[in-house]
């Protein structure tokens, strides 16, 4: 594999954590606001200089090539007096981080990518976790589990304790305390660096032959699996447009309303220069086109990118369950 690609990935690794972070303290500040929030600190491999390993996905797990950890979610710690307004947190969270979508300083990252442990203030006792769901209880399965729910939005999980370490690194990642105010920003914790250059390129751990081959010398001529993306645009007004792409390319932007963009920069000096910029929201290798196109629409939904003030996707429109047949996520060019 060239070294190049190794770099590449190991990029978005880096990006991923920092995209976390900076969601981090969107959320700290909505939360401060409460008064039974007493502290709020960021915890597991979101706060920490991340380290290298073989991840769980190819072709680089096949070649034992280690890249940076993946972080799979922010894990947030959260002390709480008082748990009757944890809908409201949940509101108030996402609410945040679809605001900072809008002015265009947001991360990509969504409400359910948080994962809030619920503490009591002075002892640290596990009070359970921060439901996503819109309603308690919603009816699914994980609502079934004993406990959960008792206290509404608080999420239990069966058999779950939470690690001897789980807090280890809270004195140097606490966010925010109701006594003191804001500590610190997540994006100011300390990164990485050990990453050595060598031509523009990271250099590769080891020195297998095999992982140092070009990808089509490696599979006998055969094209490397791609990954299946969902990204984000953003104009330069602002608005956004949410897409997926099955083949990972990386000249597509999207096929939002020619219309709506000539009516948004109709003179010469707006189309004269233009910054475009595009990101990466999820991606996978093993994903089906089905629960590409679902998580989509979850985008979409969540980033209102199907509001005409705020992006170019035109459908599923506002208030639309969006469902087809038997539950089915709808085709493409019916909700795109």
């Amino acid at each position: 594999m060239h070294p190049c690609e190794i770099e590449e990935q190991n990029r978005y690794l880096l990006r991923r954590q920092r995209a976390f972070r900076a969601a981090a303290d969107v959320v700290a500040d909505a939360w401060a606001t409460f008064p039974e929030v007493r502290a709020i600190a960021v915890i597991g491999s979101v706060a920490k200089p991340l380290w290298k390993e073989i991840p769980r996905f190819q072709p680089f797990r096949r070649l034992r090539i280690e890249l940076w950890h993946e972080c799979g979610d922010l894990d947030l710690a959260v002390w709480i007096e008082s748990q009757h307004r944890l809908g409201e947190l949940r509101r108030a969270r996402d609410a945040a981080l679809r605001k900072a979508a809008m002015a265009g300083t947001g991360s990509g990252i969504v409400g359910h990518q948080v994962d809030t442990f619920l503490l009591e203030p002075g002892s640290d006792r596990y009070l359970g976790r921060l439901c996503s769901y819109s309603q308690c209880p919603k009816g699914k399965r994980d609502c079934a589990t004993p406990g959960c729910g008792a206290i509404r939005f608080n999420k239990r999980i069966a058999e779950f304790k939470p690690r001897d370490d789980l807090l280890a690194m809270v004195p140097d990642t606490m966010l925010y305390d109701h006594a003191a105010g804001r500590l610190r920003f997540a994006v100011d914790l300390p990164e990485t660096g050990d990453g050595r250059a060598v031509s523009g390129c990271i250099e590769q751990s080891g020195s297998n032959a095999e992982a140092s081959r070009h990808p089509l010398e490696r599979t006998g001529g055969r094209k490397p699996k791609s990954y299946k993306v969902i990204y984000k645009i953003t104009w330069p007004n602002g608005k956004i447009y949410i897409g997926s792409d099955l083949t990972d390319s990386i000249t597509y932007f999207g096929s939002p309303d020619k219309n709506l963009l000539e009516a948004d920069f109709g003179t010469r000096e707006a189309r004269g220069d233009m910054t475009i910029r595009r990101e990466i929201l999820w991606e996978s290798d093993t994903a089906s086109d089905q629960e590409v196109r679902r998580k989509e629409r979850e985008f979409i939904v969540a980033l209102r990118a199907n509001d005409p003030a705020v992006g170019y996707n035109k459908l599923p429109k506002i208030g639309s369950g969006g469902a087809g047949p038997s539950g089915n996520v709808p085709r493409r060019r019916d909700w795109n």
